[in-house]
């Protein structure tokens, strides 16, 4: 199992550290791995396998992901904007946060960026109307099935991904 290191892919981390999907604990063992399986690693994966904030670690891989040109314009970012949504979602996915948390950390983020498939107003609308429901199970069902069906291909993407990820925390936590 794998990651590529391309600079779509890496642009796709800095959305997994960003949201906070992944820290230090998923990717130091992948870093590790990469060092020892290349005879000359990246220097991006050499600096991040040494670098525990998130903050920073974001720097480094944004340095790499986005040192061309063709990557500065507002509409290249919208598909890194919907990663990110697809990011908290599945925090929401592994109980980081409940389904209120999900829908107004989603709603801020939004509100905040250039663009995304879903726009601040519906993630809004749906914690205004969940909330007034009393937290009815059956609308927060319909409500996830509604986001799934929205961020479908960016979560299935990401989740090629956050599986390698996950493993190198599991053997980081079992060690």
């Amino acid at each position: 199992m794998c990651v590529d290191l391309s600079k779509d892919t890496a642009k796709i981390i800095v959305e997994m550290i960003d949201s906070g999907l992944i820290g230090y604990k998923h990717y130091y063992l992948w870093c590790d791995s990469i060092i020892e399986s290349l005879e000359n690693p990246p220097v991006w994966i050499l600096e991040l396998s040494v670098t525990k904030n998130s903050m920073n670690a974001r720097e480094i891989i944004s340095e790499y992901a986005y040192s061309d040109l063709e990557t500065l314009s507002p509409d290249y970012y919208i598909k890194y904007n919907n990663f990110h949504l697809a990011c908290l979602y599945l925090r929401y996915k592994d109980n980081e946060f409940s389904w209120n948390t999900f829908l107004l950390k989603s709603g801020d983020y939004s509100d905040g960026c250039f663009n995304c498939k879903i726009d601040c107003v519906i993630f809004y609308e749906m914690l205004n109307i969940y909330e007034k429901s009393l937290q009815s199970v059956d609308l927060r069902n319909e409500q996830i099935n509604e986001i799934e069906k929205i961020l479908t291909d960016e979560i299935n993407e990401l989740m090629e991904i956050y599986k390698v990820f996950q493993r190198y925390y599991s053997k980081y936590i079992n060690h």
